[in-house]
């Protein structure tokens, strides 16, 4: 019988089963922690966006519940604030929103005042702090804002309940301006604003045309400060930069010298009044005057802290005024910074107001009431009869007021711009030799059928007229933006109004008698209800865009 042999190995059959059974495996596990490790890439970018969402949110909604002006409604050319029915003190400070390119959505502007201590939304009272340079060193013991925060040391930080806010989007960059309005101690001065030399109280101590300067132009002023401030004229004639004070957020003042963050050529970003070539109050928004300029939205903190700013206590090094909308500007194809003509690059102060990066939009909306829903400013697809309609700009002023200094309405490359205004603004806009001027848009139901403007008309009350319920009149003067008309609401025989005109009341729903008829108030002025913003970013690591939208109220 053969003796029987044991076998020493695998068959090569075999060999090629087993490798190729390990293979399987191991792509089946290389694919599960690829699903795995992207899954949780995807899950980590999720986390991310949520986080920057949420931060996001938190900042701008707090700045918006704090907002001065709390029934945003647009005062009318040469409006009685003294009147119950003004509201003014609802509608302190200013807010302004600039569309620009209708066609675009990363584009769009918002400045506003904000009060810390405004709690009719939010509860949290955290005044607003900043930088403030000591300046014991330039004479002054008292009376500075690195004194307003009541620290009994030297800590170049300035505090206050009152600021200017700005988001703008630049270069895929969201940023958050914020300027203190000065709040002096009332320890330290009885004057509002920081003094001169000689301790007056024409507001110059940023005069660097002064004999004695106290703060030279060794700046630049918002590398050492974080305060709104404008260049004007000091009580000597000479051009310096002056503080503005929270006496300046009310729109009481019906003097053409007033000063008020309402007014546009006090506010941060726009340009002065007084200077030679330079038209006043306008926003500086784009890098030049041409309709096909790039947006810049703000100079940056970096671009106001580079040496060569020196605005507002000087001119640039250039010799330039950096907010006027005539300068022509050179931005760097990398990363939009200014760098022409003067070069505002080299700024220490980077990256201390940017708010979210890797933004692809930041578009802002209004609710228009006869639409029904949020529209762009001056959107021409919007009908006629929307209160935000191009057609409903008041006149000429609209095509004069704003970033632009020319339009193009054809490219969408217009002013289009909501600002709740001044009573009394002072400025000559559209050139027409008359002031004040009317704000750009400021909605209502009806205008008298005896003033000029594209709103639906209602007649002028007449006497002994026969009425019925449901006719609408105004006043035969209607006081500026006529803010009440008035509803028959009950009429007996023989329905005709008195041989005198009744004495209007000035509330909503307050009624009055006319004889055999009863009339009724009704609020005439639709103030901003709300706002949306769409705000879309990306994180870069894991390319997951998120898109935030938020609405706010503007009713409390």
């Amino acid at each position: 019988m053969p003796r029987s042999q044991n076998r020493q190995g695998f068959t090569l059959i075999e060999m090629l089963v087993s490798v190729t059974l390990v293979l399987l495996m191991m792509t089946m596990f290389a694919q599960i922690f690829q699903m795995a490790g992207g899954s949780i890439s995807k899950q980590r970018g999720l986390a991310e966006n949520d986080q920057r969402s949420r931060t996001l949110q938190t900042i701008l909604k707090a700045d918006l519940d704090k907002r001065t002006n709390r029934w945003v409604h647009p005062f009318a050319a040469g409006e009685d604030v003294s009147a119950p029915e003004s509201y003014v003190g609802k509608r302190q400070g200013y807010l302004y929103i600039s569309e620009n390119d209708l066609t675009r959505s990363d584009d769009d502007y918002i400045q506003f005042t904000v009060l810390a201590t405004m709690t009719a939304r939010n509860k949290d009272q955290t005044p607003y702090y900043g930088k403030a340079l000591n300046l014991t060193s330039f004479g002054v013991t008292v009376n500075q804002p690195d004194a307003d925060d009541a620290q009994a040391t030297a800590n170049s930080t300035g505090l206050s309940t009152v600021a200017e806010v700005a988001y703008f989007l630049r270069n895929g960059n969201l940023y958050r301006r914020q300027l203190l309005v000065r709040e002096p101690l009332a320890m330290f001065s009885t004057t509002p604003q920081p003094t001169d030399t000689n301790f007056s109280s024409n507001n110059d101590l940023f005069d660097v045309n002064s004999q004695n300067p106290l703060y030279s132009a060794i700046g630049p002023f918002w590398n050492d400060f974080d305060y709104t401030a404008f260049r004007g004229f000091s009580s000597t004639g000479t051009l310096c930069a002056q503080f503005l004070g929270t006496d300046h957020l009310d729109n009481s003042g019906k003097t053409m010298v007033g000063i008020a963050l309402a007014k546009p050529q006090y506010r941060f970003g726009f340009s002065p009044q007084g200077i030679a070539g330079v038209v006043p109050g306008r926003s500086k928004e784009f890098d030049g005057p041409a309709t096909t300029a790039n947006y810049i939205g703000r100079y940056t903190m970096q671009e106001c802290s580079d040496p060569d700013f020196r605005y507002p206590q000087s001119t640039t090094t250039a010799g330039n005024i950096p907010t006027d909308p005539a300068l022509a500007l050179t931005l760097d194809p990398i990363d939009g910074t200014v760098t022409g003509p003067d070069d505002f690059s080299q700024g220490p102060r980077r990256g201390e107001d940017l708010l979210l990066s890797n933004v692809h939009e930041f578009d802002i909306q209004v609710w228009d009431t006869n639409f029904g829903g949020f529209v762009n400013i001056a959107d021409p697809s919007l009908p006629a009869t929307a209160d935000f309609a191009q057609g409903k700009r008041s006149g000429a002023v609209s095509s004069s007021y704003g970033p632009r200094i020319a339009e193009n309405v054809a490219t969408n490359a217009i002013n289009a711009v909501f600002d709740t205004w001044h009573p009394q603004i002072g400025i000559d806009f559209n050139g027409d030799g008359t002031t004040p001027e009317p704000p750009p848009f400021r909605p209502i139901r009806y205008r008298p059928a005896y003033l000029s403007g594209t709103e639906l008309t209602r007649p002028a009350w007449q006497a002994n007229t026969t009425y019925n319920v449901g006719d609408e009149v105004f006043p035969t003067a209607a006081p500026a933006g006529a803010p009440f008309f008035y509803r028959c609401i009950a009429s007996v025989a023989p329905n005709k109004s008195g041989g005198g005109e009744p004495k209007w009341p000035k509330a909503d729903g307050l009624t009055i008698g006319d004889v055999s008829l009863v009339w009724q108030a009704v609020e005439n002025r639709k103030p901003l209800r709300a706002i949306k913003f769409e705000i879309r970013f990306v994180d870069p690591s894991t390319q997951q865009m998120r898109q935030l939208t938020l609405i706010q109220s503007l009713v409390d």
